[in-house]
């Protein structure tokens, strides 16, 4: 079977710190040896469908997010490289799958929110592995602070965010929330061909400072560890 996924063994794996939240995140340069043929098997071979198409929402009227959920052998290796970096226990899903995202946007005018607005800050469990496939780099991956918790904290449920108002609101119902309402404690940069590693109990969000996805796809690949 062919493997376009196959690993550079000689990435460049730097951990960085995030001085605002007294944690850190891992950056690998040179992720894939030919990263150009993991995105013509993605172009290819993968069928995309809209997130959570079956829920009310605006994905596919304003906006345009795609996943591709793909199980292929290679993968696995990819899976497995990353948690060695991370230290993280096991993966989420099986070993075999990493999503791909793809996001545009579909109206333009609604598009120019991003001016004043963020685009969804959200948690997830655990640690977070982003690989950037955008051979010209986007604006890469915001972390941010609600104001009113402590800057460093790891988020633990829910529940305990809902009593606190911090996820009140659906994505794909309302993705804009006002700047004015957060704290951006980190930019990570995107680079083609970079895969970064980040604690997903951090509020955190894909940057958008253009209008550069009314006419481009944004593309990356995802896959969640538990600690």
């Amino acid at each position: 079977m062919f493997n376009p996924f196959k690993i550079n063994p000689n990435a460049d794996v730097q951990k960085i710190d995030l001085p605002y939240f007294e944690r850190y995140y891992w950056q690998i340069d040179d992720f894939y040896q030919d990263p150009k043929a993991v995105n013509t098997f993605l172009d290819t071979e993968c069928e995309y469908k809209l997130f959570k198409e079956d829920e009310p929402g605006l994905n596919g009227v304003k906006f345009e997010d795609k996943r591709h959920e793909g199980h292929h052998q290679g993968l696995e290796a990819v899976t497995f490289a990353l948690m060695e970096v991370c230290k993280a226990n096991k993966c989420r899903d099986e070993e075999d799958l990493i999503i791909t995202n793809t996001f545009r946007v579909l109206d333009a005018d609604w598009g120019t929110q991003y001016k004043d607005n963020w685009w969804w800050p959200h948690l997830d469990w655990g640690w977070t592995a982003l690989i950037y496939l955008n051979e010209e780099p986007c604006e890469g991956t915001n972390l941010y602070h609600k104001p009113g918790m402590p800057k460093n904290a790891v988020h633990d449920g829910i529940d305990k965010l809902i009593r606190h108002g911090a996820a009140k609101h659906n994505e794909y119902v309302e993705p804009w929330t006002a700047r004015d309402n957060w704290i951006l404690g980190a930019n990570i940069p995107s680079k083609f061909n970079r895969a970064i590693i980040f604690p997903s109990k951090i509020y955190h969000g894909m940057a958008i400072e253009s209008e550069r996805w009314n006419n481009d796809t944004r593309r990356n690949q995802v896959v969640f560890f538990e600690y």
